[in-house]
This record gives C-alpha cells, structure tokens and sequence, in this order.
C-alpha cells in the first residue's frame, strides 16, 4: 500500500493560543484550521495526511528529532504566515530542513510545494527568499484608508468567512496531493570525496543546483548544502565557508556575469 501524501505545517505557537478566562474559547486558530482540514482530508479518496506538532513547541525548547522526521516524510509545507511565525527560530529552521529535504528540486519546483496561509498582515519585504510568489488565503479582512484589520478567527471563534477560506485550502490541498507521486526522502550524502561547491550568483542558481544533484549522483560529499544560505554578517559567514572547506579535496565556483554573495564589508 502506497504512503499517504502528507502535508507538515508550521505554524508560532503564539498563533494557536486562546484567551484566558473564556471557558468558551476551546480552540486556537492552528487548531480550528487543522480540525476542519482533517474533516475533508478523511473524505478524500486517496486520503492525505496533515501533520502537525500539537504540543505548541517554542523557541525555548529543544528541536525534536520527531519533527525532522516528519518533515523529511512531507510533500507540502503549510505556513501560518504571522509576525509571529517570522520572529521563530523553530518555524525559520523548518523550512530550511524542508528546503534540505527537497534540494534536488530546483526553485521553481520546490516552491510549488509551499502554501501560505495568511493569519495576520505581513509586509512582503518580510518574506524569506524561500517562499513562493503567491497570493496564498486570507484569514481576515481589510478595510480602511488605516487598513484595518479583523480576523476571520478571534478569541476562540471562526466566522463564516474562515470556516469557508479553511474548506477552500483543504479541498487545494487534496487536488495538490491526487498529483503527488510520493517519493521517500533521499539517502545521506556517502562518505566519498568531500567537494566544496562554492554558492553562486543568482543568474547561475539553477546551473548551481543541477550540478550539485549531479555530484551527489555520483557519490562524491557536496559542501555546503544546497539548502544551506551564508550568514550576512562578516565573521559568521566567513566561519561558515573556513567550515565547509575544511578537508575538502576540491573547489568548484559556478561563474556567471553577476556578482556572488556579498556579507558586510567584503567583496562579493
């Protein structure tokens, strides 16, 4: 019997809260929104699966092998888009390891993988580089020349609106999965040849990729991963490339016409 396409979402534990003091308020908005994806996810034939970490992990806590483990069995990545979700270092390291899970995809296939539920406004210089150019659902309303917002979901309670927008993502991701081919996740790197595969400019980006999957192929150790980004500031990023170089045997660098990776205060 063939695997379920599973679905991980993410989600700021602060997204999933309720108000004190209102016995009324059962539910949190990751809550209400998985309960009435489930809802349809088991009337679907096939029937995906929608994984979540129901124990609302913070940043104060250990990352748990169970949730990279999860990951690496996704096809789909769920985003709670919030301020919150950005301001977290678990969400933050999530979509990296589903980036890592998926590296032999290039930017264009991967981010189709992504879907973007929108709890809260988040301006979109915010984004990470990983997302993708969608509109994604709106829970709430705008309105306003103050652009005021009301959410869909408030104090424990959906409105209409959202119990509707959490019908349409459930039955978007259905279709996606009734598309899905699962794969299993690839093998670790072999321990052959260590190659630094140093990251290129953006105009050589998917030349980058393919050669890095064409590497792994052939069994050699690629460095650093093609998921992995360099650090912004001087002497994080320099110590991440003196890292990966360590014991490599080989330097490759993809030249284009742009420049490369500039942190502050060095040359690209």
């Amino acid at each position: 019997m063939a695997e379920p396409v599973q679905v991980f979402m993410s989600y700021a534990w602060k997204d999933n809260t309720v108000p004190p003091g209102d016995p009324s308020a059962k539910n949190g908005f990751a809550t209400a929104l998985c309960g009435q994806i489930d809802y349809w996810f088991n009337l679907a034939d096939p029937k995906p699966r929608l994984w979540w970490d129901r124990d609302n992990v913070d940043d104060a806590q250990q990352f748990r092998p169970a949730i990279k483990q999860a990951i690496d069995q996704s096809s789909f990545f769920l985003i709670i888009l919030s301020e919150h979700w950005l301001a977290s270092e678990f969400c933050q390291k999530e979509l990296q390891l589903f980036r890592q899970r998926w590296q032999h995809e290039d930017e264009f296939e991967f981010k189709h993988r992504i879907i973007l539920v929108h709890k809260t406004q988040v301006p979109k210089e915010k984004y990470p580089a990983l997302f993708p150019e969608q509109r994604g659902l709106q829970f709430f309303s705008v309105s306003g020349q103050d652009r005021t917002e009301t959410p869909f979901y408030h104090r424990g309670r959906g409105t209409e609106e959202f119990y509707a927008m959490a019908d349409d993502l459930a039955q978007i991701l259905i279709k996606r999965a009734k598309r899905e081919k699962w794969e299993p996740p690839p093998p670790p790197p072999p321990p052959g040849m260590k190659v630094y595969l140093a990251k290129p400019a953006p105009d050589m980006r998917e030349h980058y990729l393919r050669l890095h999957k064409e590497l792994l192929d052939h069994g050699f150790n690629v460095v650093p991963s093609a998921s992995a980004e360099i650090p912004l500031d001087t002497s994080a990023a320099t110590k991440f490339i003196d890292d990966a170089l360590t014991d490599a045997r080989v330097s490759v660098h993809v030249l284009g016409k742009s420049a490369g990776h500039a942190p502050a205060d060095l040359e690209p």
